[in-house]
This record gives structure tokens, C-alpha cells and sequence, in this order.
């Protein structure tokens, strides 16, 4: 994602998307490194260029699927309808995956960070070119949380509502899609994407 400055690997099977946030950044270029060229390795590591900082970078096959949390969602689809302002509720469960990643991998999670690393959640949508949920507004239960509170037997559910912004424009009825994420750390953003429909 050149823009967005991370490496990402879609599943279009489970619908899932996961972003390798690269650690350099420029302001003068947009606060990114402008990866624009990649390979793939003989061994599935991905390799890529950092066009104004001149460098290569690398995400190494062993840690593509070590990812210190996993996200699931209640449902794959949620229905809005505007004549009648009615909105859509799920659940998302977030799972602590620190038992599944091995220690020589723990980079991106020191002990201390175990304690205090943030996970961000947000929900983005093809409503808008910028991703935003024009005309309609998210409440999610918990937006931001520690990994530490989630359990290592059970998932951390979080209770999303996406419902019309009565006092706004009408959104054109239609087949959109809601991407919802977690971002731990600044690291790795681990996202699903469901339809949204607008009736």
C-alpha cells in the first residue's frame, strides 16, 4: 500500500486483510517511505523497496502468520435502512494469539509490552473515497484496549452499532462494504470486511 505505507496480505476466501506497517516514514513525502517494488523470496518472505529513503525492507515468511492478535466478526453482512433510520449491531471478537507466537518472533512484543500494548479499533467503508462512514455513525462498546485484557481462553467481544445520521443526507441504497480493524501497536492492523447494505 504505497500510501498507506504497509505491506498487506488480502484473503479474499474469509474476507481478511493484514497490514505490515513499515517503521520508516518521511514527512516530506506524505509520512510515508513510498514502497513501491516487491518480491517474493523462495522462502515467502516479502521483500520492497523504500523509494525516498532508499532503502529495502523485508517481512519475513516466518512472521507473515504470527500475529499477536486474530478478529472475527458475529456476521458477514449488516442492513441500514434509511426511510425507516433503522441500523445494524454485531459483535467482534478479538482473541489474544500470544500463545501461537513463537519466542524468537516476539519482536513486536517485548515483556513489557505485553502489559501495555494498545490495540485501536476503528471501521472504515466504501461509502467515500477517504473511507468514511458518510451519513452514518459507529458506536463501538471499547475502542481502545490493552492486550492484557484480553484472555488467552476466550475472546474480548467489542459490540458495534452503524446506524443513519438522522439529521443528514440520504446515502444512495445500494451494495457497499464496512471494513472493520484492529491495530495493535502501530505494527499490524488485522481487519474483516463485510457488506453493508443500504436499503
Amino acid at each position: 500500500e504505497h500510501e498507506g505505507n504497509t505491506i498487506a496480505s488480502y484473503d479474499p476466501k474469509n474476507k481478511t486483510l493484514i497490514e505490515y506497517h513499515i517503521p520508516t516514514r518521511n514527512p516530506l513525502w506524505g509520512n510515508t517511505s513510498n514502497p513501491l517494488k516487491f518480491v517474493i523470496d523462495n522462502k515467502n518472505s516479502v521483500w520492497f523497496t523504500e523509494w525516498t529513503e532508499n532503502k529495502i525492507g523485508v517481512v519475513k515468511s516466518n512472521t507473515l502468520n504470527q500475529l499477536p492478535i486474530l478478529l472475527s466478526l458475529s456476521k458477514d453482512k449488516m442492513t441500514i435502512d434509511m426511510k425507516n433510520s433503522k441500523g445494524d449491531t454485531l459483535d467482534i471478537y478479538l482473541y489474544n494469539n500470544l500463545l501461537n507466537v513463537p519466542l524468537t518472533s516476539k519482536s513486536l512484543l517485548n515483556e513489557s509490552e505485553s502489559k501495555t500494548a494498545n490495540i485501536s479499533m476503528f471501521v472504515s467503508s466504501s461509502l467515500s473515497k477517504s473511507g468514511q462512514l458518510i451519513n452514518l455513525t459507529q458506536n463501538l462498546s471499547k475502542n481502545q484496549l490493552y492486550l492484557s485484557e484480553i484472555s488467552l481462553d476466550k475472546p474480548f467481544v467489542i459490540k458495534m452499532d452503524v446506524f443513519p445520521n438522522i439529521t443528514s443526507n440520504q446515502i444512495d441504497a445500494g451494495n457497499h462494504t464496512l471494513t472493520v480493524s484492529a491495530r495493535y501497536n502501530s505494527d499490524i492492523t488485522v481487519s474483516k470486511i463485510i457488506d453493508l447494505i443500504v436499503r
